[in-house]
């Protein structure tokens, strides 16, 4: 074999890699799923497909976290308190969440501690979509814990939301939910 045959036949290779790179991104678009795929590559290096969404998830996710553990941190981590003994992270009232029961002040009691951090990390998910009643995605942090954590509640709104934006490394007046957590 000479060379040029080797140039070709690495050509040809790379025109077949390509076209089935666009089917599989095509599929994507089809799907619109939140899925990462793994197809193929060399040993060591696999080549791995994101959907956009999944992209989008996989970037949320942290800044999740982190308000979920700030908002967490100011609800109060002794075991005395209500978020405690709850398994309410969140100190969220109770509102038919999945799997929650009511306590005698309105709050939600959980299963465990984990089901209430799903609960808020699924109310703060709802605020930044979007998709809820009483927060939405252009409130800056200040705006969201002024209904979060009202002052009528015996809370400080502007010093909720300047410990929070302190944890996830932003600002609590400036800057939007939407813009906090997929940075447009």
């Amino acid at each position: 074999m000479n060379p040029s045959d080797i140039k070709l036949e690495s050509e040809a290779n790379r025109g077949a890699q390509t076209s089935a790179s666009e089917g599989i991104k095509s599929l994507f678009k089809v799907l619109g799923s939140s899925a990462q795929w793994l197809v193929g590559g060399m040993p060591g290096k696999p080549i791995v497909y994101e959907s956009e969404s999944y992209r989008k998830e996989k970037a949320l996710k942290p800044k999740l976290d982190m308000m979920v553990s700030a908002i967490s941190q100011m609800e109060g981590l002794h075991p005395s308190h209500r978020s405690q003994r709850n398994n309410n992270p969140g100190n969220l009232m109770f509102a038919d969440q999945p799997g929650a029961e009511k306590d005698k002040e309105g709050f939600a009691i959980f299963r465990t501690m984990n089901d209430g951090k799903n609960a808020l990390a699924a109310q703060i998910r709802a605020a930044i979509d979007g998709k809820s009643d009483v927060y939405h995605p252009n409130m800056t942090l200040l705006e969201f814990f002024k209904k979060y954590a009202p002052s009528k509640d015996k809370n400080n709104p502007k010093a909720y939301a300047a410990f929070v934006a302190q944890k996830m490394a932003t600002t609590s007046e400036d800057k939007s939910l939407k813009d906090i957590f997929y940075g447009n």
